[in-house]
């Protein structure tokens, strides 16, 4: 993966776990502190690559719950 930020190497990895199935809407992500044991990387990295995953509107981070997948939008055109 070269040269790309630790935060986005993990971010791109559960995006195509995503992309494969392997995650669903609704799954939970694992723990901060599991992810950073997983990755050896710094709790910021971590929140990094999940904020640009909820910002990106993959996943949605509930405080006190957890990180889950989120539904996947499905734009309809009320005016066809």
């Amino acid at each position: 993966m070269g040269n790309k930020p630790m935060y986005r190497q993990i971010a791109d990895e559960f995006r195509e776990k995503i992309k494969a199935g392997e995650l669903k809407p609704g799954d939970a992500l694992p723990t901060e502190s599991s992810l950073q044991e997983a990755f050896c990387v710094s709790r910021v990295t971590v929140r990094q690559a999940l904020k640009l995953l909820a910002d990106e509107q993959i996943i949605e981070s509930i405080q006190g719950s957890g990180s889950y997948v989120k539904e996947e939008r499905v734009n309809y055109d009320i005016y066809q």
